[in-house]
């Protein structure tokens, strides 16, 4: 306020202050009110050039979320099954390590509302800076998808990958694409690059991977996200 006010000057005076030409509550009262916001959680304000809504933030903004995290200490196996038919396409991405040396981690796939231990079929690529050169490595009745195979990966050594499960509601071709690299205590990278798929059941659905090694056991954080599209 520009000018000072008599303590005693009554509510209808005060309520004019200064250059308002009118009551300040009445103006106040008149101001457009937010819509309910009772049911709306999550939304956000939106106006059609008249009346104020609430919208609804849309799914399809294409990103990857985060749906669990599992931290196993000295597991001889590690099973993720939050598969969701809220999304199509999932992604493991993990850092690892082992307690004793190793030579394969294995991939097995839930199908059927089982673990499957045969008639897979896979194809992948070792890459080994050691000797600039890769392998190749395939089956075609394999009891697991190999995501690390053909190099010995020494206990403490840095374990990281992905798995990609692209349509895991598909009822015939239960496919993963797996990636596999780390670097060994002489600062040489290794990688495996797979792809493989469960061939034994058609008309069931994948509902859950599991990963363990050959010998000794795992620890570490492993990330599950799944696609929103």
């Amino acid at each position: 306020m520009s000018k000072s006010r008599d303590i005693a000057d009554s509510a209808a005076t005060i309520n004019y202050i200064d250059t308002v030409t009118s009551n300040v509550q009445d103006q106040i009262d008149n101001i457009d009110p937010l819509p309910s916001q009772t049911g709306n959680s999550g939304k956000y304000l939106t106006t059609d050039g008249t009346d104020a809504s609430w919208g609804t933030v849309a799914a399809g903004d294409g990103h990857w979320k985060l749906i669990s995290t599992t931290s196993p200490s000295g597991a001889s196996t590690v099973s993720i099954e939050d598969f969701s038919t809220d999304y199509k396409t999932f992604k493991i991405v993990f850092k690892l390590t082992s307690s004793s040396s190793f030579s394969v981690m294995k991939t097995e796939l839930k199908v059927s509302g089982s673990y499957r231990t045969s008639s897979y079929k896979h194809i992948g690529h070792s890459l080994n800076y050691a000797y600039a050169g890769y392998v190749d490595n395939s089956s075609g009745n394999a009891n697991y998808i190999p995501m690390a195979e053909g190099y010995t990966v020494n206990s403490g050594q840095p374990l990281y990958g992905e798995i990609i499960f692209s349509d895991p509601n598909d009822l015939v071709r239960h496919a993963i694409m797996t990636d596999f690299f780390t670097v060994d205590g002489s600062a040489n990278p290794y990688r495996y690059i797979g792809v493989g798929h469960y061939n034994g059941i058609t008309g069931a659905t994948m509902t859950g991977v599991r990963l363990s090694l050959n010998a000794g056991t795992i620890t570490g954080d492993i990330l599950f996200f799944g696609l929103i599209a």
